[in-house]
């Protein structure tokens, strides 16, 4: 069983790679959307929708984290 340091410093860094990817999957959104705008629809057009599990992922396991830290203050 992990204390609650421990356990306070996983959540942060996992927010702090979370904030990372929501800003890299942003921009390669803006990128998807230009290319597709500029040349037409392939495979780029849809990389995106690669990241989001593992955006969806940490979001729960963040919860997690938090509803854990909650419990044992």
């Amino acid at each position: 069983m992990k204390k609650i340091t421990e356990l306070k410093t996983e959540e942060k860094k996992l927010r702090t790679l979370t904030y990372a990817l929501t800003g890299l999957i942003l921009v390669i959104m803006v990128v998807c959307i230009y290319s597709t705008v500029k040349n037409s629809m392939d495979f780029i057009s849809f990389l995106p929708v690669f990241f989001l599990p593992m955006l969806l992922v940490n979001v729960f396991k963040i919860r997690k984290l938090t509803k854990e830290i909650k419990t044992r203050e």
